[in-house]
């Protein structure tokens, strides 16, 4: 299980997020449609590396990851306020004002509402998400949120801890929602539903299998850089947490389901339906064949 947990805190590091915890290397594109509402004039978007460090068996790699929590528990319980408007959400916090759309990596930050103007751009390393009408967010945007004091934000094994003043450490302990199930049936008992899926996808065998605050069932295939994960959870809304724009999108009908498919240079990387009350998501890192993404919709239940 130790591979599991290397590939979900690395996580589809070409942009395909898997909960809570994503590689912070792929940036989805600027939502225009929120343009105006988002982005305060002319600011200058901070550059800088963001997320945390990973190494393997004691080896830095080359990329950064970024832990994603639960936006408004956390907020609350250090004192901000979060309102939330047709997918703009605002936190206001004890020495920032920061404003987010839903699915896109673009966050800035000012003093108050009033110095919106002023405001600096950033980007975090994934774009903020919504599951069930929770909002999730790199932890990071609690560090804008508290002034970029050096050690507001540090990550301890399963621990995140935040300083809320600078002589003072206050300790949150935020329970990692994904949890990991020996069988499908196990998986199914936390959730309170079932996943029915193959033993193998092109020829790679399970390699992990998870619930999320018993919400959603996910399933992983392959290694790193071939990784497959198919996830369900009930409703119908996109839980594939990949934002990216593809320059391949077309809708197929797959045994009576009307799947979105997505993609690029021919290669099938993201599968999206929903029937029965329930919404699914097959994301293929290394992409392939619309054929074989629809055979592998086909078997999923």
């Amino acid at each position: 299980m130790k591979k599991l947990l290397t590939a979900t805190f690395a996580l589809f590091l070409l942009g395909t997020a898997v909960l809570p915890v994503l590689a912070a290397d792929a940036e989805p594109p600027m939502d225009s449609s929120h343009e105006s509402e988002f982005i305060a004039p002319a600011p200058e978007e901070d550059s800088a590396a963001s997320g945390f460090a990973v190494e393997v068996d004691g080896e830095q790699v080359n990329i950064r990851a970024c832990v994603m929590v639960p936006l408004r528990d956390l907020a609350e319980k250090l004192g901000s306020t979060v309102s939330w408007d047709n997918g703009v959400v605002t936190v206001t916090g004890q020495e920032r004002y920061v404003q987010l759309t839903i699915g896109v990596n673009r966050y800035f930050a000012a003093p108050t509402q009033e110095d919106v103007a002023g405001a600096s751009l950033f980007s975090l390393g994934s774009a903020p998400y919504e599951i069930d009408g929770r909002t999730y967010v790199p932890v990071e945007l609690f560090d804008a949120l508290l002034g970029c004091r050096d050690g507001a934000i540090a990550l301890e094994k399963n621990t995140v801890k935040i300083s809320t003043a600078p002589d003072s450490m206050h300790t949150v302990q935020i329970p990692n929602p994904f949890v990991d199930h020996a069988t499908l049936s196990d998986a199914a008992k936390a959730a309170g539903f079932a996943l029915s899926v193959p033993e193998n996808v092109s020829g790679s065998p399970r390699r992990g299998i998870q619930t999320m605050d018993g919400r959603m069932i996910q399933v992983f295939y392959g290694d790193e850089d071939n990784e497959v994960c198919i996830r369900k959870a009930p409703g119908g809304e996109d839980i594939s947490g990949d934002y990216n724009t593809y320059a391949q999108v077309t809708a197929l009908n797959v045994d009576g389901s009307n799947v979105t498919m997505k993609g690029e240079n021919g290669l099938v990387r993201l599968a999206i339906w929903s029937g029965g009350g329930y919404t699914y998501s097959v994301s293929a890192r290394g992409g392939m064949s619309s054929a074989d993404m629809a055979a592998l919709v086909r078997s999923v239940r």
